[in-house]
């Protein structure tokens, strides 16, 4: 069963429908689930296709790479190189001849699909001449077809971009038909794979716990035992230094950005360092980056694998911030990278039920849920139901300038058209959140400075007061001192 990834099988089934040959490219990160989407839909939904793949091993050498790739191509074909080869242009002409001699057994419509994952890893270097002979089998063969899907595939962001998308001298410059870019699932998605591929019959909040954990990362999520309670899929995951990801967060790093991990790891310890996050300027004052391309490029490559997430200051465009966005990152930050691996050791087998319960815990998870709410807008909007037409949503706060002045930060802003905004509050709790004294002054504090500091004058406006909660309010005399338009509940977030 492939779980959520709608989108992404519309696009296939699109691709597949065309008359033509079309050159398909999909990245995002390691463990997201690209190989699955691709192997089972033409399992499932394409089972017709001729289907050849093959993966590229992470160093290995050039021999050894079109060892490898003969050898697949004999256990799909049955077929062997009269003579040897030892270049990938001969590989290449060796697998187009086996493709034309396969196509002429074929049915109307049918088509041939030639996979190439992890292909980061089959020539890093550039020097071993893969993707100038890929190039030509795509040039010279598959496009002059009118029946051969093509597809990429790698987890290496910046390398597919460097040298698929942006090399204006390379071999596939503008060659692309589409390009899918892979995420983690939503709360949605990750609530339906708990339930119905891992049979776990749990709670919306339990599924929110879960997800602080594991983002939506579909391996992560595929280790969850369900004859074990949650939190001792964890405890067994991350605090043994046995676990299947004790050291994943190192792994992810090195696997993406290879030798340059280090640089990109630097900018999430500091982004991380503080909940609002850090703009350009900030992030060069606090490490020993300059204002550059090479800022710039790690920043995009974080943000196109989905770890951090750019936000522009409501009314000022400018004051861009980049905030940490993958909840698996911030959970490692918050709890594992602290302790050492002696200390990781000694917890007890229970350490993460007891580490829930904690004040420090519910801090976090406040944090954590807040940008849950951020990164998952679109369920957002959907539970909303406005009639307002959506426009953005902004991160927006006031820096008081005199001591006498109290400052403001609102959650989160969503603009609508017509000067239509929500002034979004997010509450992580247990049970109903009961509004205080001390809330509804804080919530009057914060609209007040905004309509004085952030709506643009003679700007016509109208706030909305929303609340995201885990059970809703509870309804007491603080309740009624607010004009609260909404009160999103974690059912309507996760309603499948």
């Amino acid at each position: 069963m492939i779980i959520g990834r709608n989108k992404e099988i519309d696009t296939l089934n699109s691709i597949c429908d065309k008359p033509k040959s079309s050159f398909v490219s999909i990245y995002g990160r390691r463990r997201i689930g690209k190989t699955y989407l691709v192997d089972q839909f033409f399992k499932n939904h394409r089972k017709e296709a001729i289907f050849f793949d093959y993966t590229g091993a992470y160093q290995l050498s050039s021999d050894s790479q079109i060892k490898n790739f003969l050898n697949q191509i004999n256990l799909w074909f049955k077929k062997e190189p009269l003579k040897e080869i030892t270049s990938w242009g001969d590989a290449f002409n060796f697998l187009t001849n086996i493709l034309e001699e396969e196509s002429k057994t074929l049915q109307p419509n049918q088509k041939i699909v030639v996979f190439i994952d992890e292909i980061q890893w089959i020539d890093p270097s550039g020097k071993n001449e893969f993707l100038g002979s890929l190039g030509y089998f795509w040039n010279s063969y598959c496009e002059k077809k009118n029946n051969v899907i093509l597809i990429i595939c790698g987890s290496n962001a910046s390398w597919i971009n460097n040298k698929i998308f942006q090399d204006s001298q390379g071999p596939f410059n503008r060659r692309t038909t589409k390009t899918i870019a892979m995420f983690p699932f939503n709360l949605q998605e990750t609530k339906e794979y708990l339930q119905k591929e891992k049979h776990f019959i749990v709670d919306d909040k339990t599924v929110m716990d879960t997800y602080m954990v594991f983002g939506g990362v579909a391996k992560y999520l595929s280790y969850l035992d369900n004859k074990k309670t949650i939190a001792q899929n964890i405890d067994e995951l991350f605090f043994d230094i046995n676990g299947e990801l004790y050291g994943e967060y190192d792994i992810v790093f090195r696997s993406l950005f290879r030798e340059r991990f280090k640089m990109h790891k630097s900018i999430m310890d500091l982004l991380i360092s503080k909940r609002s996050g850090f703009n350009t300027s900030e992030i060069v004052v606090q490490t020993d980056f300059q204002m550059g391309s090479k800022l710039k490029n790690i920043l995009v490559e974080l943000e196109q694998c989905g770890f951090i997430k750019s936000i522009a200051k409501f009314n000022d465009e400018r004051e861009t911030r980049y905030i940490v966005s993958d909840p698996f990152c911030i959970f490692y930050h918050k709890w594992i990278e602290p302790y050492s691996k002696n200390k990781i050791a000694k917890f007890s087998k229970g350490h993460w039920s007891e580490t829930q319960k904690t004040s420090s815990y519910i801090s976090w998870a406040g944090f954590s849920f807040e940008t849950i709410c951020l990164i998952n807008i679109d369920l957002y909007l959907k539970a909303r139901s406005t009639n307002g037409v959506y426009k953005n949503h902004y991160y927006w706060q006031y820096i008081p300038k005199t001591s006498e002045e109290t400052g403001a930060q609102i959650d989160f802003v969503v603009e609508y058209g017509q000067g239509l905004y929500d002034i979004v509050e997010c509450k992580y709790y247990n049970k109903e959140y009961s509004l205080t004294g001390a809330d509804v002054a804080n919530i009057e504090n914060k609209l007040e400075k905004f309509i004085e500091y952030g709506i643009k004058r003679n700007s016509k406006f109208e706030l909305k007061l929303v609340y995201i909660t885990s059970y809703g309010l509870k309804m007491n005399q603080f309740y009624n001192k607010l004009n609260i338009s909404s009160t999103i509940q974690l059912t309507d977030l996760l309603k499948i």
